[in-house]
C-alpha cells in the first residue's frame, strides 16, 4: 500500500498535480504510525509516530532531500516542482500557533530560512497562544476551536460570510499574505 501511494505521488507530480501529491504525502505519517502502533486510533498513532521522530522536524538532513526527514521531504517536493516549472511561485504558510508543538514551528522556520520564499508565520500573525484567559479559564485555541486543535471544529459562524470564525480568520490572513506576496 505504501509503495502504491508513493507511486501515485510521483504520478501526480508528473502531471503537475502538486496539491494532490501533497495531500497524498500527508497521509504517509499516519501509515507509518499504523505500522508502529497498530492498536492505536488514527490521530493518536499519527501524533505518537511524529513525537517519536521529533528530531526529524527541525534539522536540515545531511542529504538535503532525504525523504525520511520532514525538511528533506519538503525539499524533495520543492525540487520536483521547480524541476518541472522553474518559474513556479512558491510560498509557505506556517501553523496557527507555536506554544503547544514547538517542533512544528521550529521545523517550518528552518524551511522558511532555507528557501527564502515568501513565508507567513501564522503563529505570529494570529498570536493564538496557550496562555489562559483569566475570564474564561480557556486558552485562545480552546476558545477558537471546540476540539482545541482543528480550526474547522469551531462551532461559531461569521454572520457576514457564513464561514466558521476560526476558518474565516485564518483564511483572511492567508488571502492578504498571498495578495501581498505575489
Amino acid at each position: 500500500m505504501m509503495l502504491q501511494i508513493i507511486s501515485d505521488i510521483k504520478r501526480a507530480l508528473d502531471v503537475d498535480c502538486y496539491f494532490s501529491a501533497l495531500a497524498l504525502a500527508l497521509t504517509l505519517p499516519d501509515m507509518c504510525g499504523k505500522a508502529e502502533y497498530p492498536e492505536k486510533r488514527c490521530g493518536e498513532r499519527y501524533k505518537d509516530w511524529y513525537d517519536d521522530n521529533e528530531a526529524n522536524a527541525i534539522a536540515v538532513p545531511a542529504i538535503r532531500n532525504d525523504r525520511n526527514r520532514f525538511i528533506g521531504a519538503v525539499n524533495y517536493i520543492i525540487d520536483i516542482i521547480l524541476e518541472y516549472n522553474p518559474n513556479q511561485k512558491i510560498a509557505f504558510i506556517g501553523h496557527y500557533e507555536s506554544d503547544r508543538k514547538q517542533r512544528v514551528y521550529l521545523g517550518q522556520s528552518t524551511l522558511f530560512e532555507y528557501w527564502s520564499f515568501p513565508s507567513l508565520k501564522l503563529w505570529e500573525e494570529l498570536n493564538w497562544t496557550q496562555n489562559i484567559d483569566p475570564e474564561t479559564g480557556k486558552t485562545i485555541t480552546q476558545t477558537m476551536m471546540s476540539d482545541d486543535l482543528h480550526p474547522y471544529s469551531d462551532t461559531r459562524i461569521d454572520e457576514d460570510s457564513g464561514f466558521k470564525v476560526a476558518i474565516k480568520i485564518i483564511g483572511d490572513c492567508c488571502y492578504k499574505f498571498i495578495e501581498e506576496a505575489f
